[in-house]
């Protein structure tokens, strides 16, 4: 079972877009792709820096400008700062191997994996259920002052649902339900940082550079004009992206893209024993490796997988992960996550 080894020619894949030594518990290790970076494609400023300060400095310039032109450049630079040494942790993470682990050996690494990949977002349906029935309780007592009135804003209201739910999928449901969220429940918007930061942390210790995040949907509104997404964390991934005009795909690559596509999941399980999001990065999973050609039974084994090595990746770096989640919750860059990662010492 499980994806082959070589890489897999398919077409399809040009048309998916791209969102994403020994370990605790005895987990083994296997090497990622390393990606080499021409020295000639990195900004000119960053070929004589030394510290990891310059190299902040460097990321949060390029970064900054969120164009695609630089953050390709700002990834090839951390391919050479890291060769260089001025990075030390990025790309430096091991993986278990790849194949199907019994439900004992998901025992000895203290993993229920059923009960991980069954996310329930009970923080948010509670802060909803809540604020659903204060709007109602509040509508039926604002009929008694004046129902002809308040039943037009009613029946307004119900209309424009309707067209949130046919023009915009329901995006600004998401957002009004994720803003009270954020606004009523303090542990709403700690697991949310855990679970970006699990995304974030993950990429960059498989050496995939983090571009930007955010942590709740009207931050993403406002930066973006997009709705239906609560948070996010964009990679920068050169040889993805490669694949995406060549229709084939590495295995090292496919192994990438599924631990970083469950970093949050594994963030919220390591963090607090339980999961409550991830169910579209799971879903956005599922479908890379359908088009891929993968079989059900392939997708569910890599699923577990990538779930079972990204938890035993991040328990070793459990305190690295908390405070890289402080870090995005206090609004810091990209750049000032990363100095957080190389500067960590346990």
């Amino acid at each position: 079972g499980g994806l082959p080894r070589r890489p897999v020619p398919n077409p399809r894949l040009a048309k998916l877009s791209h969102r994403g030594r020994q370990l605790a518990g005895g987990c083994r290790a296997v090497s990622p792709t390393d990606t080499p970076a021409s020295l000639d494609k990195i900004p000119r400023e960053a070929s004589n820096v030394t510290t990891l300060r310059e190299a902040v400095g460097v990321f949060d310039r390029l970064l900054a400008t969120e164009k695609n032109k630089d953050a390709q450049r700002a990834a090839e630079t951390a391919t050479a700062f890291a060769s260089r040494g001025v990075l030390e942790r990025y790309g430096k993470a091991r993986l278990l191997p790849r194949r199907e682990y019994t439900d004992y050996e998901e025992r000895m690494f203290r993993v229920n994996l059923d009960d991980m990949l069954h996310p329930d977002d009970k923080m948010k349906r509670d802060v909803q259920q809540r604020l659903v029935s204060a709007v109602g309780i509040a509508y039926v007592a604002a009929l008694f002052v004046d129902f002809e009135r308040w039943f037009q804003i009613g029946l307004l209201t119900l209309f424009l649902a309707f067209v949130d739910q046919v023009a915009a999928s329901g995006g600004l449901g998401v957002l009004i339900g994720d803003t009270a969220a954020n606004a009523f429940n303090a542990n709403y918007k700690k697991r949310v940082s855990m679970h970006e930061a699990g995304h974030l942390l993950t990429a960059y210790l498989l050496g995939v550079l983090p571009q930007r995040y955010t942590l709740s949907s009207l931050e993403t509104f406002r930066r973006y004009r997009a709705l239906n997404v609560q948070a996010g964390t964009q990679m920068i991934d050169p040889e993805f992206e490669k694949s995406r005009v060549t229709g084939k795909v590495s295995s090292e690559a496919i192994e990438r893209y599924a631990a970083i596509s469950l970093g949050g999941i594994a963030a919220e399980y390591v963090a607090f024993d339980h999961t409550e999001g991830g169910d579209t990065d799971m879903l956005q999973l599922e479908a890379f490796l359908r088009v891929l050609g993968s079989k059900k039974k392939d997708i569910e084994m890599t699923k577990r997988w990538a779930a079972l090595s990204v938890v035993c990746l991040l328990r070793e770096h459990r305190a690295l992960l908390t405070e890289v989640a402080n870090t995005m919750e206090r609004g810091g860059s990209v750049g000032e996550c990363i100095e957080v990662i190389e500067s960590w010492r346990p």
